[in-house]
């Protein structure tokens, strides 16, 4: 079955969680996601970065989702793996925490 969430404001690009399991506390505040976790996102030129782990925090108050575990982050050719991850869904960015490493194809 799976877990789908997807998130936005006007004027910024969309987001679009989705994994094996979730769960989340009462008042909505703090959800967890859990076996193949795919986060992608479309901006305005509707190019989309996906990323995958196993295991994602994702916190509603501050609109911030992290990761300890292992991260893939793909945009068109290029691809990044690295460890630990954290993403503002607000401002569109993410950080990546340590090994961090790259490939991108012309």
């Amino acid at each position: 079955t799976g877990v789908r969430l997807d998130y936005g404001a006007p004027g910024q690009g969309r987001w679009n969680l989705s994994s094996d399991r979730g769960e989340v506390t009462l008042d909505w505040s703090d959800i967890r996601l859990s076996g193949n976790v795919s986060i992608e996102y479309t901006s305005g030129d509707n190019a989309m970065t996906r990323l995958r782990t196993q295991a994602l925090a994702l916190d509603a108050l501050t609109h911030r989702a992290s990761t300890a575990g292992r991260v893939v982050l793909q945009r068109g050719s290029g691809l990044i793996e690295a460890t630990g991850m954290s993403v503002d869904l607000i401002a569109g960015t993410v950080a990546l925490e340590s090994g961090v490493n790259g490939h991108f194809a012309p």
